[in-house]
């Protein structure tokens, strides 16, 4: 029996054969209208139905034909769907947006119905994770892993753990029921093992108490060796009265006080020292903050050839900071169209640096030179070295 592998790609989503030393395409199927920008991985549900995300703000659910794909539904939210779904025992699918949102969908058939949305502070690029019980764990862009119940029509917080930078990872989860997943920018680049451990420590106040009665009683007869003792204080205090030799020494402690004198010259030094640490705090060094980026994609639709359409606007933000770093500024970069990108124009208004909360847009406009589609990436970047963030652009152009 054949078993297709489906990945998505910017252009389509894919479904291929593997056949041992080679791989046959069984079908491409084109997500949208030219569109490009499968973030997402492919779930595929019981029935078949195979769900994914992209960055045309969708949710999709495409039917294998076998030598083709049918799009059986598109659910709309209000950002880039990169986020993988995760499907339920009972076939609901939740996934994350861009739009700071965890959704749980029904599928009808040929349409998807909300169940609920649950709101974070950040980005929901994490795919889902479903416990044995149910529970729904996500990241958040807000540094925050998430634990929900769904209750039907709503969701509810069970609790957030909070990490030192943002959650896209994919939490995955242990057969004890431990969590694992990693943060990322800007302060985290760490791995975390999370969970529950309530027998553990109920067990450990029940050892202690028999500890403390049984000891605490045999150490008092510890007190009769204490009575020999008093035989002792009286020789140290004799051998005491000889010492008074040592008054030639307190002559000695006047010169000590001329050597303080000596160290409190020293201590204008130190003082000196807090301006030479002040300087490196002066100077902007970048900090890993990562720019929010909105939208991920721009679609000009169709225009006819040798006609421009926008500017449309791409908006680029510094968030505000962190608890451990707040007031951050990033130093602008730069920008940069991939090698496809003939008919896009772009006006930069990101060039100077972007401060704490600050915003500033780019603009993008479409002249197609030729009836046919186009796609091209906008770059983002800045001076701190980062991951550069991506945005799609696409239209066509039709003759006049």
């Amino acid at each position: 029996m054949e078993i297709p592998v489906y990945v998505g790609s910017y252009d389509n989503l894919y479904a291929i054969t593997d056949n041992g030393t080679s791989a046959t395409q069984k079908w491409a199927f084109g997500i949208g209208n030219f569109v490009s920008g499968v973030g997402s991985s492919p779930a595929v549900g019981a029935d078949g139905t195979i769900y994914v995300g992209s960055s045309d703000q969708n949710l999709y659910a495409v039917t294998d034909n076998g030598t083709s794909a049918t799009q059986k539904w598109a659910f709309t939210t209000g950002g880039g769907v990169e986020s993988s779904p995760a499907i339920g025992s009972d076939g609901t699918v939740y996934f994350g947006s861009d739009d700071q949102n965890l959704y749980a969908v029904t599928d009808n058939g040929t349409s998807a119905t909300q169940k609920w949305a649950f709101t974070t502070g950040g980005e929901v690029e994490s795919s889902p994770a479903i416990g044995s019980d149910g529970t729904v764990y996500f990241g958040s862009d807000d540094d925050n892993l998430y634990a929900v119940t769904d209750n039907g029509t709503s969701a509810t917080q069970k609790w957030a753990f909070t990490t030192g930078g943002e959650v896209d990872s994919s939490p995955a989860i242990g057969s004890d029921g431990t969590v694992y997943f990693g943060s990322d920018y800007p302060y985290g680049k760490n791995l975390y093992a999370v969970g529950a451990v309530p027998t553990a420590s109920a067990t450990a106040t029940r050892t202690a108490t028999p500890t403390p009665t049984g000891t605490a009683t045999t150490t008092a007869t510890a007190t009769p060796t204490a009575t020999p003792t008093p035989t002792l204080t009286a020789t140290p205090t004799v051998t005491a009265t000889p010492t008074p030799t040592a008054t030639a020494t307190a002559t000695a402690t006047p010169t000590a006080t001329a050597t303080p004198t000596a160290t409190s010259t020293a201590t204008a030094t130190p003082t000196a020292t807090p301006t030479v640490t002040a300087t490196p705090t002066a100077t902007p060094t970048p900090v890993p903050v990562k720019l929010k980026i909105s939208p991920a994609s721009l679609n000009f639709g169709t225009v006819k050839v040798g006609n421009q359409k926008g500017p449309k606007n791409i908006t680029v933000s510094n968030p505000k900071g962190s608890k451990k770093k707040p007031g951050v500024t990033v130093l602008m970069d730069g920008y940069g169209l991939s090698a496809a990108g003939g008919p896009f124009g772009v006006t930069n208004d990101c060039g100077a640096s972007l401060a704490a909360g600050a915003k500033c847009t780019i603009g993008v406009t479409f002249t197609p030179a030729a009836a046919q589609p186009y796609n091209a990436t906008l770059t983002v970047i800045d001076n701190a070295d980062h991951e550069p963030q991506s945005v799609k652009l696409k239209g066509k152009g039709k003759s006049k």
